[in-house]
């Protein structure tokens, strides 16, 4: 066995490598194969040697597998290094509702983001990618800085905003908001409801 360096873009792309053409027993007896790694992704089957997975954003950053080849009397180890590199995701989020609040009434509601890139290990967010969000929100009607919008955390892929207030006598009537949404690559999603 000889020791591989593999650079692999992630973009849901399956990658197959049979090691058994790197691998052969001088008796001619069947291999069995093994593996050491914390890579999330990484399958070896046992008997084929066939490696086979399809990396995500979890798999992003420099893994070293340690794959070991037997046939029941001696065995071989090699390293095989893996460079999984980010392809962007962009944000989503679902449609926020219309709202509806009477005056000097509280609205309170929160709306959430999601952005895959956020499920890059954190020690690969240096040398990888780092995924930030930012918001802008567009208010048409009375007052056009009717309301904030407070982030409150992030918990996985998914990021959480709140938006409250308290609207008054002189603030009555309907309003058109847009909330934009852009990822640190500059690629933007946006929604659009009523007050």
């Amino acid at each position: 066995l000889s020791t591989w360096n593999l650079h692999f873009s992630r973009s849901n792309i399956e990658f197959i490598l049979n090691v058994t053409g790197n691998a052969t027993d001088a008796d001619g007896d069947s291999l069995n194969f093994t593996n050491q790694s914390t890579f999330p992704s990484f399958f070896i089957n046992l008997t084929s040697g066939i490696i086979n997975f399809t990396a995500d954003d979890k798999d992003v950053g420099m893994w070293i597998v340690n794959i070991t080849a037997s046939d029941g009397k001696a065995s071989n180890k090699t390293s095989v290094n893996f460079s999984i590199s980010n392809v962007n995701d962009g944000p989503v989020f679902p449609q926020i509702e219309n709202k509806t609040v009477d005056e000097d009434s509280n609205l309170t509601f929160y709306f959430y983001v999601y952005d895959d890139d956020f499920l890059i290990p954190q020690a690969s967010k240096n040398n990888y990618y780092n995924e930030t969000l930012n918001y802008s929100v567009t208010i048409e009607g009375v007052n056009t800085t009717l309301f904030d919008i407070d982030y409150i955390s992030l918990s996985g892929n998914m990021t959480t905003y709140m938006i409250n207030f308290t609207p008054s006598k002189t603030e009555v009537g309907e309003y058109d908001v847009t909330i934009n949404i852009t990822d640190s690559s500059g690629v933007k999603n946006s929604t659009r409801f009523n007050i």
